[in-house]
């Protein structure tokens, strides 16, 4: 299969927002600060690349699909939570006393949260391929309701909507000026609500509105935001796919997904590096410490995936 150039280049903007969104907040931010907020909808663009790829995608075996996802999805996690709690222990046991101990681990909500997504795609194929319009709109309130569920609870993003709705927008094959022009209003738009969010909401929440509200909310629309933006890429990039094949892209593509499960690592906790230094010379150290822990991370997990292909 052809790499879709245009989609190697939209993961690289995914990772380096969310590099960008945890640097901010990890140095002058905070989850009320409006300063880092806008980059979190890289997450929601990793969320729309899945859904985007696999719309169109038969499911031949759910079985097998799920065999093939979940290992390549958890063992890169599985390894990496070995080896730091490890590092840890040696390094730094007293880190398990306080929240160090969990605190650079905590960016893999998003494992949680693909997991969940990819649970879905049998299902969606299925509705797809039965081409009836009922199932669309049981699971679309069925999203909607389980991420206000879990929002509410927990305060966690699950992005089952923005899912869904990628999912079923490109299984229309809705690669079209509409679709851009959708996305280009709901970038705007989206933008739009969330300037006049801080403008005029952030002030109550620091007067006692409840702040799960404020957050939930606020996570709706960089979820649209994020939305928007990848749709329009895709299209007014579409030109990327007839370039030259691009070894930087090819590796950026291999090995996004190790990145972003250390980068949290040299941020928070025993490992951090942050105010060490100038704030450039931290970021730079970070940024080659966790390009060099990805390439491990990457080439120990094909490793571990092709043993256990070979004994399954």
């Amino acid at each position: 299969m052809q790499r879709m150039k245009n989609i190697s280049v939209l993961r690289l903007i995914a990772t380096i927002f969310v590099f960008v969104s945890h640097i901010l907040f990890f140095t002058v931010g905070s989850y009320v600060s409006d300063i880092y907020f806008p980059f979190y909808f890289g997450v929601n663009i990793f969320i729309f690349i899945s859904a985007y790829l696999y719309s169109n995608k038969q499911i031949e075996s759910a079985s097998q699909f799920y065999k093939k996802q979940y290992i390549k999805l958890l063992v890169p996690v599985l390894i990496y939570l070995a080896a730091f709690f490890v590092a840890q222990a040696i390094i730094n046991p007293s880190a398990y006393a306080s929240l160090d101990a969990i605190n650079p681990i905590a960016n893999l909500w998003y494992v949680i949260v693909i997991s969940v997504c990819y649970a879905l795609i049998p299902v969606l194929a299925k509705v797809k391929q039965q081409g009836r319009k009922s199932p669309w709109i049981i699971l679309l309130v069925a999203a909607v309701a389980c991420e206000l569920a879990v929002s509410v609870a927990i305060n966690l993003q699950v992005c089952l909507l923005n899912f869904v709705l990628t999912y079923l927008l490109f299984a229309k094959k809705s690669d079209s000026p509409v679709a851009a022009a959708l996305g280009g209003i709901c970038f705007l738009g989206g933008g739009g609500i969330y300037a006049l969010l801080g403008i005029m909401v952030l002030p109550l929440v620091k007067q006692g509105l409840p702040l799960s509200l404020f957050l939930t909310f606020r996570q709706y629309i960089v979820s649209l935001m994020g939305g928007g933006f990848a749709i329009c890429f895709l299209y007014l990039f579409k030109f990327l796919n007839n370039a030259k094949p691009s070894k930087f892209l090819a590796l950026t593509d291999k090995y996004s997904y190790c990145f972003y499960i250390v980068q949290q690592c040299f941020m928070v906790g025993s490992f951090n590096l942050l105010g060490r230094f100038y704030l450039w010379i931290d970021v730079v150290c970070i940024t080659l410490l966790c390009c060099a822990c990805a390439w491990i991370l990457q080439t120990l997990s094909d490793k571990v995936v092709a043993l256990v292909k070979r004994k399954t």
